[in-house]
């Protein structure tokens, strides 16, 4: 329970800092430089896929579990100290909009049920369990009204108008869709190493890590070039990687 809770508050904060992160670099980059910009904040993130799991797996073997969780919190604290220290003469002018707490608590409730019911399903025997019934019609319910309730709201939490715009309705989901794998990809094989081929925690994230050695090398080439191509031929290229390195696991 108090892992459920920790990653709920350690949500809460990812979600707050991400929108913020980017927006303080769209305020601050050159236009003509966004691009390049983009690709080095994506570059830090990169190196999480690469050094987390050969930590991760050398901790839990040498030294416990709950040094994945301590390591955290040294880092946080000097990621806070500089953030503020770079960002607190910055404030922008602060504006009272109206907050849409209606579709707030639906959009919460809805997607809170549907992840308990994803992640508690297997455990539960899906629909032979009543809990697992309860969440579902829940999700449901909630995540139906939230959208009739924010196609008439004046200032919605979140602008479902948006998907009027067929580039970006397209983008939102090719991105879902590629990082719903990418994620699944990172968090489903350690696992798989470990229980099905007698992998160590340790060498289960050495064999994890080169996923990100590529990016690493890429972004910066990308950010460097990108303005002189049709970035939709980066994308299809990428997906159809994706496609391929896939079936070749399978």
């Amino acid at each position: 329970n108090w892992l459920v809770l920790a990653r709920i508050l350690q949500g809460v904060g990812g979600a707050l800092m991400m929108p913020v992160a980017r927006l303080a670099i769209i305020r601050t980059v050159p236009k003509s430089e966004l691009v390049a910009a983009w690709n080095l904040m994506s570059m830090t993130g990169l190196i999480g896929p690469i050094v987390g799991p050969i930590l991760g797996g050398w901790m839990a073997v040498n030294l416990s579990w709950h040094w994945i969780f301590f390591i955290n919190i040294p880092i946080g604290i000097l990621s806070a100290t500089i953030s503020w220290k770079q960002l607190r003469h910055r404030e922008t002018e602060i504006v009272r909009a109206p907050i849409d707490y209606v579709g707030l608590v639906l959009m919460i409730v809805g997607i809170g049920a549907l992840q308990m019911m994803l992640d508690r399903g297997k455990e539960l025997d899906w629909f032979a369990s009543g809990e697992i019934i309860v969440l579902g019609v829940t999700a449901l319910v909630f995540l139906t009204y939230f959208i009739v309730w924010e196609l008439g709201e004046k200032y919605p939490i979140v602008d479902l108008s948006l998907f009027k715009n067929r580039n970006f309705t397209i983008g939102v989901v090719a991105t879902s869709l590629g990082f719903m794998v990418y994620m699944g990809t990172l968090t489903l094989l350690p696992l798989v190493l470990q229980s099905n081929l007698g992998y160590t925690a340790t060498c289960a994230g050495l064999a994890a890590a080169p996923v990100g050695f590529l990016p690493i090398i890429l972004s910066p080439i990308i950010g460097k070039f990108g303005n002189r191509v049709d970035m939709r031929l980066f994308v299809s290229a990428s997906f159809l990687v994706f496609a391929y390195t896939f079936h070749w696991r399978t």
